[in-house]
């Protein structure tokens, strides 16, 4: 298997994806821009005199959104294209205060007690190794403020699974255990459901599972790398339709408030005590 490199593969990414809106014309690329007229992922929970880092900021939207009401934010990420994609989104859309820094993975380049919140959208499952994630809520805890927001959305499933070389799903109970240990307190979760992010992680466990039956449960092959799941994906239009048909049940589904899924994404509210 090859090795997970976050820097470079978030560089890669960064290469697929181009500053604007919507789709990237004949590629497919998960860091497309949703629209900016949507408002920020945590407004409900984000005062105009607060300070807010978003961590793994990506593409920059949340950090744009956020700078266009006059909310002080920065955006930090491990991958420097990323970061300059960001800057590049910004301007695109008129914005022109945003701030986005390089990041190691682990430690976080503020002093303590910096931010009012510190935000993430499906950033820590990409952390495979549980002893840096733990690192990471140190680090988080050390710059809030007491009685700070750590927000959190990320994919869940009902079993810890590392799928893909790239990603780890965890469960809502390591979430909070992981939280607890480092002095945070779950105050609030909305749960989504995610149909087609479910059809795919019952594949890979499946994949998973048959692969030890098959070594006789010696010598288990580790998850794929992307670039071999890329390989063997379905025709890019074919996938775009089932994950678009997908998103037309999870709204029902959440309409409904029935997760009967193998994933949900997850928005976690964690304040940190004292």
């Amino acid at each position: 298997m090859k090795d997970y490199l976050p820097k470079e593969h978030f560089d890669a990414e960064a290469e697929r994806s181009s500053p604007g809106e919507g789709e990237n014309p004949g590629k497919f690329s998960f860091h497309s821009f949703p629209p900016w007229s949507r408002c920020p992922q945590w407004w409900d929970f984000i005062e105009k005199d607060m300070k807010v880092l978003d961590i793994g900021s990506g593409i920059g939207t949340e950090v744009g959104k956020l700078n266009q009401r006059k909310v002080f934010a920065v955006g930090c990420d491990v991958a420097p294209k990323m970061i300059e994609l960001a800057k590049k989104n910004c301007l695109a859309h008129g914005v022109d205060s945003a701030k986005f820094v390089l990041w190691d993975g682990i430690n976080l380049p503020f002093q303590a007690g910096s931010f009012h919140r510190i935000t993430t959208n499906t950033v820590l499952q990409h952390v495979v190794d549980d002893s840096k994630l733990e690192n990471i809520f140190s680090q988080v805890n050390r710059v809030l403020i007491p009685g700070g927001l750590f927000l959190i959305s990320e994919i869940v499933g009902v079993k810890t699974s590392h799928v893909y070389s790239h990603v780890k799903v965890r469960t809502r109970k390591d979430y909070i255990y992981m939280a607890g240990k480092k002095g945070f307190t779950l105050i609030a979760n909305k749960k989504q459901a995610k149909l087609y992010l479910s059809l795919n992680y019952a594949f890979c466990l499946l994949r998973l599972f048959s692969r030890r039956w098959l070594a006789g449960k010696k010598d288990v092959p580790g998850p794929a790398t992307r670039q071999q799941e890329d390989k063997k994906s379905n025709p890019l239009a074919f996938k775009r339709r089932l994950d678009k048909f997908c998103q037309r049940i999870d709204h029902v589904l959440d309409k409904m408030h029935f997760f009967p899924l193998l994933v949900t994404q997850d928005s976690m509210v964690f304040k940190k005590e004292g």
